[in-house]
């Protein structure tokens, strides 16, 4: 089993409300990282980018949430078995 890491900032509209998650399975798809989020909160994009060489998705992905407060809830859970959240040079887990 893969170890995932979800942290702070990303690649959505804002980076505030947006968490990183790394270390996916290959069996994870959009549906079921949305499913994952949803109970902290509104969900705005769920993205996982793919690897267009073999068509699988590139094992990270990201979780757009309507506000920083949501994300803030969902980072203050810690529901992710073996994750730390990480602060990047963009956004903070308290921003």
């Amino acid at each position: 089993m893969q170890s995932t890491t979800v942290a702070v900032g990303g690649k959505g509209a804002n980076p505030k409300t947006t968490l990183y998650v790394g270390g996916l399975e290959e069996s994870v798809n959009e549906a079921i990282l949305h499913s994952a989020f949803i109970p902290f909160g509104d969900i705005k994009d769920v993205n996982i980018p793919m690897d267009h060489a073999t068509g699988k998705h590139r094992g990270f992905g990201f979780v757009e949430f309507d506000s920083k407060e949501v994300r803030r809830r969902c980072l203050q859970a810690g529901w992710f078995s073996g994750c730390q959240p990480c602060a990047s040079s963009s956004a903070t887990a308290a921003s």
